[in-house]
């Protein structure tokens, strides 16, 4: 029979319509430098600009902040600073917002869409996660032998005194951007598509509150994870924002220590997943859902 192929897509549908998303990186910096560009101290906006002067190599700028330190611990001159999309050993994404919907439209022999077969979809959700800075400022330091129920202590949130966290300074910084993302292929040997066999995965920025909406981390059809196709065209959204401060990294630490990478962690949340999205699936079937919207 024949192969077919049904474009996926998110946002506001699969026909040539712009869509809202961003890049997003979380990576190491000094203590030094996240004590100094604290939210308490200095708004963003300041830390964008000093950032983006290292990006063009303009340290003459009056928006080079002199007295700031310098990123890593690894940098001994400010010229050897990287560029803010460089500092991602924790988290770098790149992608389309999830709105609430999936849109899915034929696509035809001449690669074209089929005019009046799209479909919006409310797709099954295998996995979410959170990344992002947990705390904007410096946790307590815990000095050996001490009592969490002294008095000390009886402010300060349990988790922030726990001797077993790792706590890392971190930069994120977040860029919107507006455009045409990556969209998905999905084939069928001559079926038509079946909105239960639609599956994604999502992942959530914790640390900038009005960014609601979560990334298109994975999309997979048939348990069978579809590569993203390289996006038509981007253009900044002129809406940057960056802050610094505090990320728990205790279960990366103990997961590099035995060998996993990040994109190990990935994969295993995933396939913790599948168990439990096999089960939602099969109550929406036997519920008679249809998973289509209009």
């Amino acid at each position: 029979m024949k192969q077919r192929k049904f474009q996926i897509d998110f946002g506001v549908g699969c026909i040539g319509q712009d869509d809202w998303g961003a890049e997003y990186t979380l990576g190491a910096v000094s203590r030094d430098f996240a004590i100094y560009w604290e939210p308490s101290t200095y708004n963003d906006a300041n830390l964008i600009r000093h950032l983006h002067t290292i990006s063009d190599e303009d340290f003459a700028s009056e928006d080079y902040d002199d007295n700031s330190p310098l990123i890593t611990d690894e940098c001994e001159e400010k010229e050897e600073q990287p560029i803010w999309y460089d500092i991602n050993d924790l988290e770098h994404l790149s992608g389309i917002y999830f709105l609430g919907s999936a849109y899915v439209v034929e696509i035809g022999d001449d690669g074209n869409q089929i005019p009046d077969t799209e479909i919006e979809i409310d797709p099954h959700i295998l996995h979410t996660r959170q990344t992002g800075i947990d705390v904007e400022d410096e946790p307590p330091v815990v000095k050996e032998g001490f009592d969490p129920d002294d008095e000390e202590w009886e402010d300060t949130p349990p988790e922030l005194i726990d001797p077993d966290i790792v706590w890392q300074p971190v930069l994120e910084f977040y860029n919107e951007e507006k455009g045409q993302f990556h969209e998905w292929i999905a084939e069928t040997d001559g079926e038509d598509f079946d909105p239960h066999k639609l599956v994604i995965a999502l992942v959530y920025i914790d640390s900038f509150g009005r960014f609601d909406n979560p990334f298109v981390e994975a999309v997979f059809y048939d348990e069978e994870e579809i590569e993203a196709e390289v996006p038509l065209y981007l253009f900044s959204g002129g809406n940057p924002r960056t802050q610094v401060g505090w990320t728990d990294i205790t279960g990366r630490k103990q997961m590099k220590e035995i060998g996993l990478g990040m994109w190990d962690i990935k994969q295993q949340n995933y396939e913790n997943s599948w168990a439990d999205c096999r089960e939602s699936i099969a109550t929406s079937i036997s519920g008679g859902e249809t998973r289509i919207k209009s």
